[in-house]
């Protein structure tokens, strides 16, 4: 799904700093200070939590008679963080909350998320086109998009591909992170080598309907004329908060932030606005194609070993 994009792969060999690694890292390093606990409840909150629990536990699982392995996984789910999650996206309306909750678990019924193998997306991760490597200053995993490598055009198998990302960066996260962070090459983009738009539809409505509050920060890199209409074809399949936390950088040319606002212009909400990398990451842990010091070469079977093994223990 994300032929949308391409970016030229010389770049990588010109910006490198440190040997080159095979390994993604998939564990918070040791500079990077452990993240810090959110604030407090207020009592307001504790009690709508407690409504949202009350609901969901009793009416919303599923009936142990029908699927007792099913009850199990759901209930290890709908955990006090993932109520917050779906509350902090109502804004505290707790049957709105509810209401999204009931719908992302019959989704995730049909759907099984949780459930998709290595081996039935291995195909699209081939090329390492999306690869999880390294975590932002906050803790948070960081999700490559290197669209130059695009393999198949079997959208229902990239969604799933998506989908079985963000599962395992949901499961690397560490104690007190919740969200993830995309960074996506963006040049030499044009309308001919786009996907439909429905595929991007279904790519940010399964983001924002079932993973509400997973989505840190999405940076397109090296942006091009194309930009601005990209933006004009997706708004509207996007929430303001969402839209709010796309940005822009350019990082062409070995510098490390270059900007150049004359390609597009940040809309009212925010979607657009320029933003310096280096607020967000430490060098060591950005990958060199995108202006970081990390030289990270994607081979699949090393790549792929380790994805594989994440939550086998």
């Amino acid at each position: 799904m994300f032929s949308l994009f391409s970016t030229p792969t010389a770049r990588k060999k010109d910006a490198g700093h440190t040997a080159v690694t095979h390994e993604p890292i998939l564990s918070l390093p040791a500079h990077i200070p452990p993240p810090a606990p959110p604030s407090p409840l207020t009592p307001e909150q504790e009690e709508k939590l407690a409504e949202v629990r009350a609901e969901v536990i009793p009416a919303l699982l599923i009936d142990p008679a029908e699927d007792k392995v099913l009850r199990r996984e759901e209930e290890e789910w709908a955990n006090d963080r993932t109520l917050l999650q779906f509350l902090r996206a109502t804004k505290w309306d707790v049957e709105h909350a509810v209401s999204r909750l009931d719908t992302t678990l019959k989704w995730r019924r049909s759907y099984l998320p949780h459930r998709i193998t290595p081996e039935e997306v291995e195909e699209e991760s081939r090329t390492g086109k999306m690869v999880i490597n390294g975590f932002d200053l906050l803790g948070r995993p960081i999700i490559y998009l290197v669209p130059a490598r695009e393999n198949t055009r079997t959208y229902d198998r990239q969604i799933r591909h998506v989908v079985f990302t963000l599962e395992r960066c949901i499961r690397i996260m560490p104690p007190n992170v919740e969200q993830v962070v995309i960074l996506v090459d963006f040049e030499r983009i044009s309308f001919t080598t786009a996907p439909p738009l429905s595929v991007t539809r279904r790519f940010l409505q399964t983001l924002g309907d079932h993973y509400p509050e997973r989505f840190g920060l999405g940076a397109l890199v090296n942006p091009s004329w194309f930009i601005s209409g990209f933006f004009q074809l997706i708004s509207p399949f996007m929430d303001p908060v969402t839209k709010s936390k796309i940005k822009i950088t350019d990082v062409r040319h070995n510098q490390r932030i270059k900007r150049d606002e004359s390609n597009v212009t940040p809309t009212a909400d925010g979607l657009g606005a320029w933003v310096n990398l280096y607020d967000h990451f430490d060098a060591r842990d950005l990958d060199s194609m995108f202006g970081g010091d990390l030289n990270f070469e994607h081979k699949h079977e090393v790549y792929w070993k380790a994805i594989s093994a994440i939550g086998s223990n």
